[in-house]
């Protein structure tokens, strides 16, 4: 990991509790703002890591505008062959649950596009996306979200 991140000096890299995090260095205010937003309880089951996904989405737009509560929400799940048996989380960060969700993927990670305007009625895909690995590996120059322009 040293070795890469010598090539994005911008970056940093740490390990916590089995995930890795590559940050960048100065963290933008409204990134931060969401990745600390606290979420009262998330618990979700037997789905995969997108459904999972769209349910934190649903419920930090719900910490938000407590009056979106009663909007709902509807995804399609494209990853059903490795569902996540459960999870049930108190008081943790947005961070922490996205954390969790490729925890317990395991073969998974969650990115963050390089940057937002408002956390509120923003659509998940421009707040964070959870990738799934593929096997075998595919080269970098295939991943869906990779854009080495974001990189200069």
């Amino acid at each position: 990991m040293d070795l890469l991140m010598r090539q994005l000096p911008e970056y940093e890299w740490k390990e916590s509790g089995g995930v890795i995090f590559v940050l960048p260095r100065a963290m933008p205010p409204l990134t931060n703002k969401m990745l600390t937003t606290t979420i009262t309880r998330f618990t979700a089951k037997d789905s995969s890591a997108d459904h999972f996904s769209m349910l934190l989405w649903w419920e930090l737009q719900r910490k938000l505008d407590p009056k979106s509560g009663a909007a709902g929400y509807m995804g399609v799940s494209h990853d059903i062959t490795h569902p996540i048996d459960s999870i049930d989380l108190k008081g943790a960060s947005v961070q922490q649950v996205l954390s969790e969700i490729v925890r317990k993927r395991r073969s998974a990670a969650w990115v963050i596009p390089p940057s937002i305007r408002s956390v509120k009625n923003t659509p998940r895909d421009r707040l964070w996306d959870i990738i799934i690995y593929a096997a075998p590996p595919l080269p970098l120059a295939q991943l869906c979200c990779l854009n080495m322009d974001d990189f200069k």
